[in-house]
């Protein structure tokens, strides 16, 4: 007897042939698509084949889970690269609240928080020891330091530097304003800087309100400064 598939129309012809019970099932059977030589199959969906031993469906899911962990880490950091930068959001006219930040001084002794400097405007310079423009610019920006002390304060921030480098540094400029050290890239990204020297200027209230995307002279912050501190 040849094998095939029973349809709709060759059941009613045999119909008054078969009994009832077996009509029901062929019925049944025609209905879904299956044909006398292949019986219903069991479900087998979310099931690992044949001959896959426990130890390895145990490394299999262990490998999902490190897998999706992965994925979703990456998604965070995304979110975080995509957020618009300190310096994108002044060069678009807007004042951002300056991040906060608490880091080690570079002369190795307690740390400086740059909320605690608010009530005062802040000349915040983002810089580097091996850094040409920043050997130019540092005279400048410690001559700003005193003569306006007690009304507003200079931090100069190292990045992507050595920490006994940067020591050096101040010394050799004879630098006394606060000077921290960052490590890693996240404050040199949140801040979109583009390279060093960098300076922002921050108001009393903590905005940032201006962007030198480079070497600054004592006459430029000055000019940025000036109106901040009639209300300092």
């Amino acid at each position: 007897m040849s094998r095939h598939f029973l349809g709709a129309g060759s059941l009613a012809a045999v119909q008054p042939l078969v009994p009832g019970r077996i009509w029901y099932r062929l019925n049944e059977d025609a209905a879904a698509g299956r044909t006398c030589a292949s019986p219903p199959q069991r479900g087998t969906a979310g099931r690992y084949p044949f001959g896959v031993s426990v130890p390895i469906r145990r490394v299999l899911q262990a490998g999902a889970v490190i897998l999706l962990a992965a994925l979703i880490g990456l998604f965070a950091k995304s979110v975080i690269d995509n957020q618009t930068s300190i310096a994108a959001d002044v060069a678009d006219g807007g004042h951002p609240m300056a991040p906060n930040f608490t880091l080690q001084n570079v002369n190795g002794h307690g740390t400086t928080t740059l909320s605690s400097l608010r009530g005062k405007p802040v000349v915040l310079n983002f810089w580097a020891s091996w850094c040409d423009p920043c050997k130019t610019e540092a005279p400048a920006l410690q001559e700003l330091s005193q003569k306006y002390a007690g009304r507003m304060t200079v931090v100069g921030l190292d990045s992507q530097d050595d920490t006994g480098d940067a020591r050096d540094f101040a010394r050799r400029y004879h630098l006394t304003y606060p000077l921290v050290h960052a490590g890693g890239s996240s404050i040199y990204h949140r801040w979109g800087l583009s390279g060093f020297p960098e300076t922002f200027i921050i108001d009393s209230r903590g905005r940032v309100i201006h962007h030198f995307p480079g070497e600054v002279s004592a006459a430029d912050v000055e000019q940025q400064l000036k109106p901040l501190l009639g209300n300092a």
